[in-house]
């Protein structure tokens, strides 16, 4: 019987680890009452609630919106598939994270080194991430007010990038992105 609950919950922590991409509206649900004991894994964090999007990509231009309306905190970015997942994180550019985090409910700010403090006049609602792979840039924006948040320009990719969350401990906290959108750029050439 115990095995059973066991395994079901790690069944239940796996599928926590995976943001489906789609134009659809996707949630990822976290019960931060218990942390799941699951096996180590290369590609697993050992921090519950980070979690990368399922698939990468390392061309183009992509923009996905997410829901945090009410959240206490959450880091919200991009990192390389190379990126360390273990132990104690120091999430920042040069160590393949480009991300950008609410904490203490009302404080925000870029994880660059050193971090740079975010004075937003409103809340957001909705944070929209926007990368554009080939020209290095991670783009995040306040979608309710329409206005800019923070951009980190000049960013050396050099292999796939994935969507990067983490929900901040809590009883039960939702994370809904409501979109994400591949956009394919052709370029014409003069004849």
């Amino acid at each position: 019987m115990e095995k059973e609950r066991e395994k079901e919950r790690e069944r239940e922590a796996q599928k926590l680890q995976k943001v489906i991409q789609s134009s659809f509206h996707k949630t990822v649900l976290r019960d931060g009452g218990q942390t799941p004991k699951l096996p180590d894994a290369p590609g697993r964090f050992d921090s519950f609630g980070s979690i990368l999007g399922l698939n990468g990509f390392t061309s183009g231009r992509s923009y996905w919106e997410v829901e945090v309306a009410n959240k206490t905190g959450w880091d919200l970015g991009v990192a390389r598939g190379d990126a360390n997942r273990k132990g104690k994180l120091t999430l920042n550019p040069e160590n393949g994270y480009w991300v950008t985090v609410h904490y203490e409910n009302k404080k925000y700010a870029a994880l660059t080194a050193p971090p740079i403090s975010l004075p937003l006049k409103e809340e957001p609602q909705k944070v929209g991430v926007f990368v554009d792979y080939e020209e290095g840039l991670v783009s995040f924006y306040d979608v309710t007010t329409q206005s800019h948040i923070y951009s980190f320009t000049e960013c050396s990719f050099r292999e796939p990038i994935f969507p990067y969350f983490n929900l901040v401990l809590g009883k039960y906290i939702q994370l809904l992105i409501f979109s994400f959108y591949m956009i394919l750029v052709r370029k014409i050439k003069d004849v």
